[in-house]
C-alpha cells in the first residue's frame, strides 16, 4: 500500500514540475516477506519510454542507451546527465540489452553455429559495442565459431539489428 502511495505521488510531482512520465506499473511483484521484487523494478524501467535529457546545464552530453519495448532494441540517444529523463537510461547498450532483453541475438558470442568459410559476414560484439568484419577461419580447424543468428551480410544490417539510435 505504501508503495502505491509513493507511485501516485510520484505521478503526482511529476505531472506538477512538468516532466512526463509514460507508465507507472499497478502490478508490482513481492516476495515472500512483502518486498518488492528487483527483477520486477528492472521490467519496470524497461516498459518507461526513452526520454533524451537536454536542457540548460552545463553538464555536456553523453551517449546513452535505453530499451524500446516494442522493438526488443536498445537504442543510443545523446542525454546530458543534469536534467529530466527516467530509470530506462544505461551506460552501456550491452547493459541495456542484458537488463531488458536477455535473449537478444546480439548477446550471443562465441561457442555454437558454424565456421565461416568463403562468405564475407558481420557479427556484433557486445563487449565493444561494435559490428566487426567476422574471420574466415578453415573448415576443420576445431575452434568456437560465432553463432549463426548473431552474424549478418553486411555492417548496415549488423547495426541496423544490434546499434540502433533513436
Amino acid at each position: 500500500m505504501q508503495l502505491e502511495m509513493c507511485a501516485v505521488l510520484l505521478a503526482l510531482m511529476a505531472c506538477l514540475s512538468g516532466l512526463y512520465a509514460e507508465h507507472l506499473s499497478s502490478s508490482v511483484v513481492r516476495n515472500t516477506s512483502g518486498e518488492v521484487s528487483s527483477r520486477a523494478l528492472e521490467e519496470d524501467r524497461c516498459q518507461l519510454r526513452i526520454i533524451p535529457t537536454g536542457g540548460a546545464c552545463n553538464a555536456p552530453f553523453g551517449v546513452r542507451y535505453g530499451f524500446n519495448h516494442r522493438t526488443k532494441k536498445c537504442e543510443a540517444f545523446m542525454s546530458r546527465s543534469c536534467v529530466g529523463g527516467n530509470e530506462n537510461n544505461f551506460a552501456s547498450r550491452k547493459e541495456c540489452l542484458e537488463t531488458c532483453f536477455s535473449r537478444s541475438l546480439c548477446l550471443l558470442k562465441k561457442g555454437t553455429g558454424l565456421p565461416l568459410v568463403g562468405a564475407k559476414s558481420y557479427i556484433y560484439d557486445a563487449d565493444s559495442d561494435l559490428c566487426k568484419p567476422a574471420r574466415k577461419v578453415e573448415f576443420f580447424k576445431k575452434t568456437a565459431y560465432w553463432p549463426e543468428d548473431n552474424r549478418f551480410q553486411t555492417p548496415e544490417d549488423c547495426q541496423a539489428e544490434c546499434m540502433p539510435t533513436l
